[in-house]
C-alpha cells in the first residue's frame, strides 16, 4: 500500500502542474514522514511562475484545484513550500536561492542575504556565487560584490559578458577589473573579446598587452581581430602593436618587412594587415589561394571595375614606394586591364606612375614593378583590381600573382 501510494504520487508529480503537485504532496504527507523535497521545490517554482504571470497579466486565470484533495497545509505559498523543502533537506541550495530571491522581492534584505549565503555555504558551485554577485550588485554593495564576483569568475563557463557588464559598472579600468576578478588567461581572453565586440578599443588594447605576455599562439585570431578594429578606427600604432604580438615576421614600417604574407604561404585571413581575398570579389570572378600564389578566374561577365585583392599598409613619409611582383595569365587576347593602386585613408586612390597594364595573356610567368608617389598616411590600402579599358572587351580567363615585394625608395 505504501509503495503503491508513493508511486502514484510520483506519477502525479510528473504531470508538472500545480494541481498535480499539490495532490502528490498531499498523498505523500499521508503515507510518509515527510513529502518529497523535489516536489516541494518544483511546486514553489510553478507557483512563482504563475504569480509573475498574473502580475504581468492581471486577467490571466490561475490554475486551481477546486474540488480536489487538499494540498499540504500552507503550501499554496511558494515561501512555505520552500521552507518545508529546506527543513527536510537543508542542503538544497536551489531552494535557499529561491527563498532569498523571494525575500528580496518583498524588501526583506536581511533575510534575503541570509538565505543566499546559506545556499553558498552548502553549495560551492557557480549558481550560488553568481546569485550573490547579482544580489550585491543590485544592493550597490561594492565590497561584497567583488568578493562574490571573484568566486564566480573561475566557475563561469563561456559566458563572461554578463559578469563583465556588472564589473564594468563598478570599475571602468580594465586592468583593475582583471585584478578584482582574479586575473587568468581565460578571463583575459573573454574580456578582450568582450571589449572588441563593444568597440572599446583603448580598454581592449590594455587587456591585449597583458594577454600578449602569455605568448600563446592560439590567441593570434584575437589579436588580429583587435588589429582590424584599430585599423578601421584609424589607429595605426595600436593596430601594429596588436598585429605584431603573434604574427611573424613582425611588420616594421620604417625598415621592413612591409607586407604580410607577401609570398602567399598561408591563405589570406582577411584580418588586420593580412590580405583580403574575397571568395567572390565581384560577380563573374572567382578567387582562389594555393600555396605560393593566388588566382582569379574571369567569366567575361564581370563588371567593368572591381577590387580583387587588398592589404593595409602603414606608410612612412619617406618619398616614393616600389612594388615588385610576378604574374601570369591565360585567357582571350585583349588588353586585360589589371593593375595596382594605393588608397589613402581619406579614400583617394593613387595610381602608379607607369600607365601600362599587366599583359596577362601569354601563359608564362613574368615580372613587373610599379612606382607609387608619396601618399599621406599613415594607413593606406594596396589594391589589385580589374578595370576594363575603353574600347576593349571584358577579359575572360585566369590571372595568377606571386612573389610580392614592397620597398621604400
Amino acid at each position: 500500500m505504501l509503495a503503491t501510494g508513493l508511486l502514484y504520487a510520483k506519477a502525479l508529480a510528473r504531470e508538472d502542474s500545480t494541481i498535480a503537485l499539490r495532490r502528490a504532496l498531499w498523498t505523500e504527507s499521508q503515507l510518509a514522514d515527510a513529502p518529497d523535497a523535489d516536489h516541494l521545490e518544483r511546486l514553489a517554482e510553478r507557483e512563482q511562475t504563475i504569480e509573475l504571470e498574473q502580475t504581468a497579466e492581471p486577467q490571466r486565470t490561475a490554475e486551481t484545484d477546486s474540488g480536489q484533495p487538499p494540498a499540504l497545509s500552507g503550501l499554496a505559498l511558494p515561501e512555505l513550500a520552500l521552507k518545508e523543502a529546506v527543513r527536510i533537506d537543508p542542503r538544497r541550495s536551489a531552494a535557499w536561492i529561491m527563498l532569498g530571491l523571494l525575500a528580496e522581492r518583498q524588501g526583506e534584505w536581511t533575510s534575503a542575504e541570509r538565505d543566499l549565503l546559506e545556499a553558498a555555504r552548502v553549495d560551492h558551485q557557480y549558481l550560488p556565487a553568481w546569485t550573490l554577485t547579482n544580489f550585491y550588485f543590485r544592493r550597490g554593495n561594492r565590497e561584497r560584490f567583488w568578493v562574490w564576483a571573484r568566486r564566480a569568475a573561475p566557475m563561469t563557463f563561456d559566458e563572461f559578458p554578463p559578469l563583465l557588464r556588472l564589473a564594468d559598472h563598478f570599475e571602468p579600468d580594465p586592468v583593475n577589473v582583471l585584478q578584482w576578478l582574479g586575473d587568468s588567461a581565460r578571463l583575459e581572453r573573454g574580456y578582450l573579446s568582450y571589449l572588441i565586440q563593444r568597440n572599446r578599443l583603448d580598454a581592449a588594447q590594455r587587456v591585449a598587452v597583458r594577454l600578449a605576455a602569455r605568448s600563446d599562439p592560439a590567441d593570434a585570431p584575437r589579436f588580429a581581430a583587435l588589429a582590424s578594429r584599430q585599423i578601421a578606427a584609424g589607429n595605426a600604432g595600436a593596430a601594429l602593436e596588436a598585429w605584431n604580438v603573434l604574427h611573424a615576421p613582425p611588420l616594421d614600417p620604417a625598415r621592413g618587412p612591409f607586407l604580410t604574407n607577401r609570398d602567399f604561404r598561408s591563405p589570406p585571413s582577411g584580418e588586420g594587415f593580412d590580405w583580403i581575398l574575397a571568395s567572390a570579389p565581384c560577380p563573374g570572378v572567382a578567387a582562389a589561394w594555393s600555396p605560393g600564389q593566388v588566382r582569379f578566374d574571369f567569366s567575361g561577365g564581370q563588371p567593368d571595375a572591381c577590387v580583387l585583392l587588398t592589404q593595409t599598409l602603414i606608410l612612412v613619409p619617406r618619398g616614393t614606394y616600389r612594388l615588385r611582383f610576378e604574374f601570369r595569365g591565360e585567357g582571350r587576347p585583349s588588353t586585360p586591364g589589371f593593375d595596382w593602386d594605393l588608397e589613402a585613408s581619406a579614400g583617394k586612390a593613387t595610381r602608379p606612375r607607369s600607365a601600362s597594364f599587366i599583359a596577362a595573356a601569354s601563359g608564362n610567368w613574368g615580372s613587373a614593378e610599379r612606382i607609387f608617389p608619396q601618399v599621406h598616411g599613415p594607413l593606406a590600402r594596396l589594391r589589385f583590381g580589374y578595370h576594363r579599358q575603353s574600347g576593349t572587351v571584358r577579359y575572360e580567363g585566369s590571372v595568377w600573382l606571386r612573389q610580392l615585394r614592397w620597398e621604400v625608395l
